[in-house]
C-alpha cells in the first residue's frame, strides 16, 4: 500500500494520521460552530421568550461544546491513549447527548420531568469518568501498558451500552408521543412537533449506526469517514433547530389581554343565553357511515360497555367539554377529559371513537362552531383573535383544522 510521510521536527506523520487528524479537527470546528450559533443566535420573533421557544438551547450548546476536549489529540491522533479516548468519547457521549438533548426539548414541551433524575445521574457519572480518562490521556510521561488499555475496554464497553439503552428509552418515549398524537389524544395539531420528533429519531439512529463500525473496527480511515458524516449531520441539525417548532404563546401577543377579556365576556354571554352549541354543529346527530361501521364492529372490540354506561360516559364528557366549555382550552387532551370522568381512559376513548366521531373531531367541531359565533358577534375581530378565542393555538391551526374537517 502506497503511503507518504511528512517530517516535522523529527516527528513522522503518515498520510493516514494526517487525514485522521484533519477530519478530527474539522469535526471539532463544526461542533464549536454549532454551539456558538445555537447560543448567540436567536431569531428576532423569539428573543423575548428564549427559554420557552428553545428549552434545549443550553443542553445543545454544552453538548457540542464538549467536543473541544478532543482538540489536544489533533496533533498526535493515533497515539494509543489519544486513539482510545477518541473512540471512547464517540462511543459513550454521542448516545448520551443525543438522548439528553431530545429529552430536554420534547420533555419540556410535554411538561414531563421523568427523564431528569435518571439523565442527571447518568450524565454526572459518565462526565466524571470521562474527565478522569481525559486527564490520564494527556498526562505526560505515562507508560501505556497494553493490559491497562485492555482493562479500560472492559469498563468503556458496558458504559457505552448503558448510554445506548438510555438513548433507546428516549426513542421509545418519543415514539409513544408520536403514536398518541396519531391516535387523536390531542385536540390541536400544533401541540407536539411531530415532524421534528421524527427527524430527531432518524438523525440519532443514523449517527449511532454510523459510529458502531468505526468503534468496533480499529480503522483510522473508517473513523475519519465517520467524522465527515458527523460534520454534515451537525450542520443539518443546526439548520432544523434554528426554528423553535413551538406554537406562539398568547403572552407574546400584544392583544392577549384584550382577547382574554373578550373570551371571558363571550363565555359569560353564552352561559346567560344558553348558547345552543349542538345546533351549530354542521353534521347531524345521526351517525355517519364511519360511526355506523364502528358500531357494527363494536362487538369485536375488547372493551364491552352496556348502553347505560355508554350514555353515562357521553353525559360526563359533554358536561366537562361542552357545559364547562373546556373545548376552549387550547391544549385539551383526552387524558385530561378521562381524568374528569368516572371511567378510565380506555372507556372514554371507546366512547369518543364509536359515539362521538373521535376526540379530535368532536372537540374541534365545537371550536369551529364557537369561532363562527364569535365572528358574528365581533365583526371587527381579526382571524388571529377569533382563532385564539375559540380554543385554537394560532390562525394557522384554525385554518388547518377547518380544511381537515371540511368545514364550510
Amino acid at each position: 500500500m502506497f503511503t507518504f510521510v511528512i517530517q516535522f521536527d523529527n516527528i513522522m506523520v503518515t498520510n493516514i494520521e494526517y487525514f485522521y487528524g484533519l477530519t478530527l479537527f474539522g469535526l471539532i470546528l463544526s461542533c464549536l460552530f454549532v454551539a456558538a450559533v445555537r447560543w448567540f443566535h436567536v431569531c428576532p420573533p423569539y428573543k423575548n421568550n428564549v427559554k420557552y421557544y428553545y428549552p434545549a438551547r443550553t443542553m445543545v450548546t454544552l453538548s457540542f461544546l464538549s467536543d473541544a476536549v478532543l482538540l489536544p489529540f489533533v496533533l498526535n491522533p493515533l497515539e494509543p491513549r489519544a486513539w482510545l479516548f477518541t473512540k471512547t468519547f464517540i462511543w459513550v457521549m454521542l448516545p448520551l447527548y443525543g438522548a439528553q438533548m431530545s429529552f430536554c426539548y420534547f420533555g419540556t414541551i410535554r411538561q414531563w420531568a421523568g427523564w431528569k433524575m435518571p439523565g442527571r445521574i447518568i450524565q454526572t457519572i459518565v462526565t466524571v469518568a470521562m474527565l478522569v480518562f481525559w486527564i490520564w490521556a494527556l498526562w505526560p510521561g505515562v507508560n501505556v501498558n497494553p493490559d491497562i488499555i485492555q482493562s479500560l475496554k472492559y469498563v468503556i464497553i458496558p458504559t457505552g451500552f448503558v448510554c445506548f439503552v438510555y438513548c433507546g428509552w428516549m426513542w421509545y418515549w418519543i415514539y409513544k408521543q408520536l403514536k398518541s398524537t396519531d391516535e387523536e389524544s390531542f385536540s390541536n395539531p400544533e401541540d407536539f412537533p411531530s415532524r421534528l420528533a421524527v427527524q430527531a429519531l432518524v438523525l440519532t439512529m443514523v449517527m449511532l449506526v454510523a459510529v458502531l463500525p468505526s468503534v468496533i473496527i480499529d480503522s483510522p480511515v473508517l473513523m475519519s469517514l465517520t467524522f465527515l458524516v458527523f460534520m454534515v449531520f451537525s450542520i443539518y441539525l443546526l439548520i432544523i433547530i434554528l426554528h423553535p417548532h413551538r406554537r406562539p404563546r398568547q403572552t407574546d401577543d400584544a392583544d392577549c389581554e384584550a382577547v382574554s377579556r373578550k373570551k371571558e365576556d363571550d363565555a359569560t354571554r353564552c352561559e346567560a343565553d344558553n348558547f345552543p352549541i349542538d345546533a351549530m354543529l354542521s353534521e347531524p346527530n345521526e351517525p355517519d357511515e364511519r360511526q355506523m361501521a364502528s358500531e357494527d364492529n363494536a362487538d369485536d372490540d375488547k372493551t364491552h360497555l352496556s348502553e347505560e354506561k355508554i350514555t353515562s360516559i357521553k353525559e360526563e364528557i359533554k358536561h366537562y367539554v361542552e357545559d364547562e366549555r373546556q373545548y376552549l382550552n387550547q391544549h385539551l387532551t383526552m387524558k385530561e377529559v378521562a381524568e374528569h370522568c368516572s371511567y378510565g381512559r380506555t372507556y372514554v376513548s371507546f366512547v369518543f371513537k364509536n359515539e362521538l366521531d373521535g376526540f379530535f373531531n368532536y372537540v374541534n367541531r365545537l371550536r369551529l362552531a364557537h369561532a363562527d359565533s364569535y365572528r358574528m358577534d365581533h365583526r371587527l375581530a381579526g382571524q388571529e383573535e377569533i382563532a385564539l378565542a375559540s380554543g385554537f393555538t394560532s390562525r394557522q391551526s384554525y385554518y388547518s383544522v377547518r380544511r381537515r374537517m371540511g368545514w364550510k
